[in-house]
């Protein structure tokens, strides 16, 4: 898939006509092809994890409830508040990525333009206006490339935090009521639950906003 849309692009850009390749600059086409075509060639790779991921988890909250029984509940509630919290953080980085892709391509565009006039730039001494352009939308696109980042230490933060406290909260409750005894196999066990949740929690953001 990912070769075919490239040879596609590829022959599309023989075919423009005048207009066509004032409204698609170069660096545009080549983003279509390293980033648009690469995008839809993963495609089917997540979409199954798009269905694979609940089943997954089901199965994993099901070993949860065989092993520590009751006390599987507030790994459950902490789970579902987890999700929420990944929700608004799926949409956030989802809309940095599309305004950072915008800027790029404003930012290729106008340096496709200046190379491209060259001559007539230099003649006329208007280096410095030209710079000064690259360099506004050099800021934009930090701005939403510096966002992006951000978020994403957000969800590094809840995804690293997120196991320690509900390990912490479901040895507790084992301990408080009793059932099942925190022998060394029911810790194993519930620990690489644990660790299986914690992977698929973490991917679901990036499915989400992939298949989005």
């Amino acid at each position: 898939m990912h070769s075919a849309l490239m040879a596609a692009v590829y022959q599309k850009q023989l075919q423009l006509s005048s207009l066509g390749r004032r409204g698609h600059a170069t660096s545009e086409i080549v983003n279509y092809i390293v980033v648009d075509a690469y995008r839809f060639g993963e495609f089917r790779w997540w979409l199954h994890w798009g269905w694979t991921i609940p089943l997954q988890i089901c199965v994993a909250i099901g070993i949860l409830f065989s092993t520590v029984g009751w006390a599987a509940i507030p790994r459950l509630f902490i789970i579902i508040l987890t999700l929420i919290l990944n929700k608004p953080l799926a949409k956030t980085l989802q809309k940095c990525q599309a305004e950072f892709m915008t800027t790029q391509d404003v930012r290729l565009r106008i340096t496709s333009e200046i190379l491209n006039s060259m001559k007539i730039i230099k003649l006329q001494v208007w280096e410095e206006k030209f710079k000064e352009l690259i360099e506004k939308s050099r800021v934009v696109e930090f701005k939403w490339l510096s966002s992006a980042q951000f978020y994403r230490t957000y969800g590094t933060i809840l995804y690293w935090k997120s196991p320690i406290i509900t390990s912490s909260i479901v040895f507790a409750g084992c301990a408080i009521i009793g059932d099942p005894p925190l022998t060394a196999t029911t810790i194993f066990t519930v620990l690489a639950t644990f660790h299986v949740i914690q992977d698929l929690v973490r991917m679901l953001p990036e499915v989400l906003a992939i298949l989005i």
